[in-house]
């Protein structure tokens, strides 16, 4: 695990929750909650700890109107164990860079302003 030394955002981040389902090699494999969102990536609660490097798939609704199953490549560039959890569920936060950005994103932050 590894924890950022110095801040590297590119955009403007959304506090936001929402469930995730991770996949890892090709397989949905575990249920995340979103923490923060932005068009470059997401900060997610997860039962166990991801591989900084690991490549992994997102699919998700922002909402329940949500029409549309939002599907996202990205890699982990951080990982950090969530202290303040006294819920065994969200052990670690992971933060993940998608592939490309997500400009529908911008459109949902307006929205929960």
């Amino acid at each position: 695990m590894t924890t950022p030394s110095t801040e590297r955002r590119i955009a403007h981040r959304v506090d936001a929750s929402f469930p995730i389902s991770l996949g890892r090699g090709g397989f949905n494999v575990a249920l995340a909650m979103c923490h923060n969102v932005s068009t470059s990536g997401i900060c997610l609660g997860t039962s166990d700890g991801l591989a900084v490097g690991e490549r992994v798939s997102l699919t998700f609704r922002v909402s329940q109107s949500d029409p549309v199953d939002h599907e996202v490549q990205g890699r982990v560039v951080w990982v950090r164990r969530n202290e303040s959890s006294h819920i065994r569920l969200w052990r670690y936060f992971s933060a993940i860079a998608f592939d490309q950005p997500q400009r529908w994103i911008t459109i949902f932050s307006r929205s929960r302003s």
